[in-house]
């Protein structure tokens, strides 16, 4: 799977390579989901272009939708880490 950044929502496909960018000027991020993830331990942060958190994200045991929540506006939105290389979660950003 690639990465899809056309159309609302964005989808990033987590075990393709990070860092990477996702939008680099402002934007209204209405909610993030982190959907389809094999392994509760799976994690990653999302940042701003500046590198300051946008969310923190993890699994769950019973594997269910992690949300973000309404971030409002933000200064761009990068993939900075995820801590299993082998993920197969996708995140999927809503935005205005």
């Amino acid at each position: 799977m690639a990465d899809q950044l056309a159309a609302n929502p964005w989808t990033l496909d987590l075990s393709v390579a990070v860092p990477r960018i996702v939008w680099k000027s402002k934007v209204h991020i209405h909610n993030i989901e982190f959907v389809g993830y094999s392994t509760a331990t799976d994690a990653g942060v999302l940042q701003d272009q500046l590198g300051n958190n946008l969310w923190d994200f993890r699994g769950a045991t019973d594997f269910t939708i992690q949300r973000s929540g309404d971030l409002g506006i933000v200064n761009g939105v990068q993939l900075a880490s995820v801590t299993n290389a082998a993920s197969t979660g996708v995140i999927k950003i809503y935005f205005k």
